[in-house]
């Protein structure tokens, strides 16, 4: 009678411990939507933080313009002529001739009575920036080394001057000319300085000619100073179109 009596009881307590009151079901319940309406109060809070400063960051920039929509303190006239300074015009078309890939033949001598080392190279010249800048890329030798150098050349409308930079792998240093063109606008003279590797670093000045000779075949002559300060033909390319 014991033994039946006893197998109720334990079913009884096994489906008392595997379920759980309704009202325990109902803490859960609010306990959860508590914690989402928590979560969701606070990803409201820093939506609305991001769309504040947004807004301030707006309201700044705007305080800052004129009624014209431009800067403040600049006029349409003055971004006009902001605008056109930064426009390429015809003086980057005459540049625009020496695009292309070119077989380089290369002469350099040391000094004015020095004999001519030659050496052999490839540049290739292309447009950049909205044709603004003609940008240059040579990889040849160079007394028995390997060489490359780069450089950039173009015209300044604010200056009213052609201006061109070069760097290679001879130097750390950067050499930069302006100057003018000829009336044909086929000959470009440059002048500059850079440090003389020769002469401990000091400035040296620096004359470049660039001459178009015709749609294949282009001329670069660097004038370095000799020992008496006289001027003397130092580096002399001879370009042909590829």
């Amino acid at each position: 009678m014991k033994r039946r009596l006893m197998l109720p009881c334990l079913l009884l307590c096994i489906a008392a411990l595997g379920a759980r009151p309704v009202w325990a079901d109902d803490k859960l319940k609010d306990a959860a939507g508590a914690a989402a309406d928590e979560a969701k109060k606070k990803m409201g809070d820093a939506g609305q933080q991001m769309a504040d400063e947004a807004k301030k960051k707006l309201q700044d920039a705007a305080g800052k313009m004129g009624k014209d929509g431009m800067p403040a303190g600049m006029s349409k006239e003055d971004m006009d002529n902001m605008t056109k300074m930064g426009m390429p015009g015809p003086e980057h078309e005459y540049i625009k001739a020496l695009e292309g890939k070119w077989n380089a033949v290369v002469k350099m001598k040391m000094g004015p009575d020095a004999p001519w080392a030659e050496s052999k190279g490839v540049m290739t010249n292309k447009m950049v920036l909205g044709g603004r800048w003609l940008q240059m890329d040579f990889n040849g030798e160079s007394m028995g080394q390997p060489f490359a150098g780069m450089g950039l050349m173009g015209y300044d409308n604010m200056t009213k001057k052609y201006v061109s930079t070069w760097t290679d792998t001879m130097s750390t240093g950067m050499m930069v000319t302006y100057g003018t063109a000829d009336a044909a606008h086929k000959s470009f003279t440059m002048e500059g300085e850079m440090p003389d590797p020769m002469a401990a670093g000091k400035m040296a000045k620096y004359k470049t000619v660039t001459t178009i000779e015709g749609a294949d075949k282009s001329t670069y002559k660097m004038f370095c100073a000799g020992p008496d300060g006289k001027e003397y033909c130092c580096l002399d390319i001879t370009y042909t179109k590829a």
